[in-house]
């Protein structure tokens, strides 16, 4: 009898510690302008998991842009768009999203020459 009151326990003990733990903290992209000629706009949208505060930072040869629709924000799913510039260097600029303790994602963005 006691053998299994003990694997009782110790099942309730597992059930009760899968059930307290949270779910895996994840920041997924769910659509992006990858590719853009100079002068357009470009759209990132990220599923965050749980909601947190996001940062996104496109990162230059001179250092990271801090064009105004880079802001940062807040929620579950979460949308940028901003517009480059027809002068802005043509080339792969590195992409990164931080959203604290539910991650982070690296991107490319690769703008053509027109």
């Amino acid at each position: 009898m006691s053998t299994r009151l003990a694997v009782l326990v110790g099942v309730f003990a597992l059930l009760v510690l899968v059930l307290a733990t949270p779910g895996q903290a994840l920041v997924r992209r769910l659509s992006f302008t990858a590719v853009i000629d100079q002068g357009e706009d470009v759209r990132l949208e990220v599923d965050v998991s749980p909601r947190a505060r996001c940062t996104v930072a496109v990162v230059s040869p001179k250092g990271a842009s801090h064009t105004f629709g880079l802001r940062a924000k807040s929620g579950g799913r979460i949308v940028w768009h901003w517009w480059t510039n027809d002068r802005t260097p043509s080339g792969r600029w590195p992409v990164r999203i931080e959203c604290g303790r539910s991650g982070h994602l690296n991107l490319q963005l690769h703008i053509l020459a027109y």
